[in-house]
């Protein structure tokens, strides 16, 4: 099989860096590439073990999306704000928009920082009708999830989603 360069191509960095020897380095002397702070290494190895077992759970939480406290954060919202509340359509349309942001919020509050939050409100008219809400994701289904709740009074249902999405 041939292996010659087709036209004018250049070689890769890596193949360059193979035929000419080591690695160039800049004029100032410095080598490139990923450098050691001495300094963060020396304040890991100085931390007592009570305290590194401290930041390493403090590091695992903001990995975990709490299903069950954003449940309980948005059942508590939603039973403050639509159990005395009858079914409009103008007024629930701006309710949908402020009930979204303050599940947000305090969702938030939890310190999950790794996950992108999308909280979606959705209320209707209570009829007896039946309803089916589906949704679908591009996600990875080990560190991605989601809670879901309602809320249902004699003039209006509300359905509350809130989807983490892992940010790496």
């Amino acid at each position: 099989m041939f292996k010659g360069r087709f036209r004018d191509q250049q070689y890769g960095f890596f193949e360059r860096s193979l035929r000419q020897g080591p690695a160039p380095t800049p004029d100032n002397g410095q080598r490139n590439g990923p450098s050691i702070n001495i300094e963060q290494s020396a304040k890991n190895v100085d931390l007592a073990p009570e305290e590194k077992q401290l930041a390493i759970n403090e590091d695992r939480k903001k990995n975990i999306f709490h299903v069950e406290e954003i449940r309980n954060i948005m059942d508590e919202i939603l039973q403050d704000k639509l159990s005395n509340q009858t079914y409009e359509a103008t007024t629930c349309r701006l309710l949908c928009m402020t009930l979204s942001d303050d599940i947000k919020g305090r969702v938030k509050c939890l310190g999950m920082e790794r996950f992108r939050l999308i909280c979606n409100v959705t209320i209707g008219s209570n009829g007896g009708q039946g309803l089916f809400l589906a949704s679908r994701f591009l996600w990875d289904e080990v560190i991605d999830n989601f809670s879901t709740t309602s809320f249902q009074n004699s003039s209006l249902f509300a359905v509350a989603v809130v989807f983490g999405i892992f940010k790496e």
